[in-house]
């Protein structure tokens, strides 16, 4: 299940969310903050109150050519007393699908900090302001969290330390094989961001394939352009879930000239280059053939139903075949002028 928000480096979510999923349906929405004391201790200047939406716009009625509107700024107040705090944050919006991301956090510490006491928990209430909600096919979600500023080799040491993938996984894809109608499967050995061989094979564990990626070209093409999506199957993704996967890691020590390797019910084989390429030749071959018999024109194949019948009627020389299309007036006539035809014709009726 792909989650609400994604994560975008260099930020890392390290607890949350620290309030209620707040719908937005209205212009102002006021969300309920509450910050423990253990998680108040980490706001220190690489932690942050990260807040987060979620807008989704239902463009149906718009044209593929149509301008489409994107989410503008966002009014963040909070109000204690007689004070007004304001703060008027203009988001990088990224879209996915129908839906729009802030692709940078949107710090709002300060803010909540503010005329804090200096001991217990964090308790306060923040309004959203987004004018881009005035639009009836507009909706959201928004949800704040404790990130922190992360380095390239923190998030590494951080990545590798978890539990890594063992074979289980192999397993359970050897097992969906069966009774499926597929006989096997190759995977890759090579990273898609790079398409060279992966030095440090990670994956995220809500992902259904076995295909990984490298680790550092991941890190790099984040830090320098956060999409939070897997880069093999392109879904949303959380960074806390990547982990590194032992069984491909093992792979690609013991073939140390393997690109790829095939999996089914009972076996697991690296392939060579040569025995890849002709696997996808064949694959292409198959799929052409099933693309010319199963797009071909109705009325093709009405035709060779038609050569069909001919055939197997004029082997029997006892009779005289008659064909009639039942959409010809002409044919038409012929057929229910019963007297005009002997006792031994074959009519065949064939709808164009």
């Amino acid at each position: 299940m792909e989650p609400k928000i994604p994560d975008f480096l260099p930020y890392l979510r390290l607890c949350g969310p620290v309030s209620r999923s707040v719908l937005l349906r209205e212009v102002r929405t006021n969300s309920m903050i509450k910050i423990s004391t253990k998680f108040r201790k980490e706001l220190t200047e690489k932690a942050i109150v990260d807040l987060r939406l979620l807008i989704n716009f239902n463009n149906s009625q718009y044209r593929s050519n149509d301008v489409q509107p994107v989410p503008g700024e966002i009014v963040a107040r909070r109000r204690f007393n007689s004070v007004v705090l304001e703060a008027r944050l203009k988001p990088t919006w990224v879209k996915y699908k129908d839906c729009f991301f802030n692709e940078v956090p949107l710090d709002i510490t300060a803010m909540v900090l503010e005329n804090a006491p200096e001991k217990g928990p964090l308790m306060c209430e923040i309004e959203i302001e987004l004018e881009f909600l005035k639009d009836s096919r507009a909706s959201g979600v928004a949800e704040l969290f404790i990130s922190r500023h992360v380095e390239a080799p923190t998030l590494r040491r951080s990545i590798l330390a978890t539990q890594p993938f063992g074979k289980d996984v192999v397993k359970k894809m050897q097992s969906s094989l069966v009774g499926s109608g597929i006989d096997s499967w190759i995977v890759s050995l090579k990273c898609p961001l790079l398409a060279v061989r992966i030095n440090t094979p990670v994956r995220f564990e809500m992902c259904q394939h076995l295909e990984c990626f490298d680790l550092d070209a991941f890190i790099a093409m984040e830090m320098r352009r956060p999409k939070g999506r897997c880069p093999v199957c392109n879904r949303l993704v959380e960074l806390r879930t990547l982990t590194q996967c032992n069984f491909t890691k093992n792979m690609l020590e013991e073939n140390p000239n393997c690109e790829s390797y095939r999996i089914s019910t009972n076996s697991i084989r690296p392939i060579s280059n040569e025995e890849k390429n002709k696997a996808i030749k064949s694959r292409k071959r198959k799929q052409e053939v099933f693309e010319k018999t199963a797009f071909e024109p109705e009325k093709r194949k009405r035709a060779s139903f038609r050569d069909m019948v001919v055939k197997l009627l004029n082997n029997d020389k006892s009779r005289k075949i008659n064909i009639a299309n039942v959409d010809d007036n002409q044919n038409r006539a012929m057929l229910q002028n019963q007297e005009s035809m002997e006792n031994d014709d074959c009519v065949v009726i064939l709808d164009d």
